[in-house]
């Protein structure tokens, strides 16, 4: 990895999957500081949420998947981000 960090690239189609067996257990604070530290490493990161399941009002996608969105100006569109959503 030490060579990517000194080129300060992209690295396509590498990733990292962060996964638990609970709800509320930190992982979007892992991402997000994971984006923090990728960010000043490389030139473009992404986040991906496969499915949702944390709703404000009626909204249609994941509210974690809206704070890294807006917090790291993520240009994909949303329905890339999340593309499935569980209803509550």
């Amino acid at each position: 990895m030490s060579q990517y960090i000194e080129k300060k690239g992209n690295i396509m189609g590498k990733g990292i999957y962060i996964d638990s067996c609970s709800r509320g257990c930190g992982k979007t604070a892992l991402c997000m500081g994971l984006l923090n530290s990728f960010k000043k490493i490389f030139n473009d990161v992404g986040f991906f949420k496969p499915i949702g399941h944390k709703y404000e009002n009626s909204q249609k996608h994941d509210i974690d998947v809206d704070l890294i969105k807006s917090t790291y100006n993520l240009e994909e569109p949303i329905d890339s981000i999340n593309p499935f959503s569980l209803e509550q």
